[in-house]
Order: C-alpha cells, then sequence, then structure tokens
C-alpha cells in the first residue's frame, strides 16, 4: 500500500472511533429505561403482583356437572 492509502485508512479509523466515542452515554446518565405499565386485563390475568385473588370456602362445581370438588 502506497503512502496515500495509509493515510486514508488511519484517517477513516479515527473518524470511525470518534464516531463511535460519541454514541455512548455519559458517565452517571441511567440507561436502562421505565418500566411501562400492565397493559394485561385483571381478569385475564388474576395473578397480579405475585398474589392470588382470594376464593371463597367450599367445594367447587363446574357448570352442567352434578360433581363437586374441594381445592387441595
Amino acid at each position: 500500500m502506497n503512502g496515500r492509502g495509509w493515510v486514508l485508512t488511519i484517517a477513516f479509523s479515527a473518524l470511525t472511533t470518534a464516531g463511535l466515542a460519541q454514541q455512548q452515554p455519559a458517565p452517571g446518565t441511567p440507561t436502562a429505561l421505565p418500566n411501562p405499565p400492565a397493559r394485561e386485563p385483571a381478569w385475564a390475568f388474576p395473578v397480579q403482583a405475585g398474589q392470588l385473588p382470594p376464593e371463597p370456602p367450599g367445594p367447587k362445581q363446574v357448570e352442567g356437572s352434578s360433581k363437586s370438588y374441594t381445592p387441595g
């Protein structure tokens, strides 16, 4: 490679490095985005914040069935 090729290679490397350095956030700047609010409807996902809603006591029965079951 002649002298002109080396100069162009070094100039390109310097410009690329400078461009990458400008894209990084400043030290101490928070990089994490805030959590978005929940979009799931409560009726479809009963477990909210790690707790199940309270259930009524007594045996459970499926509609159209004569059998009943106790939770266990």
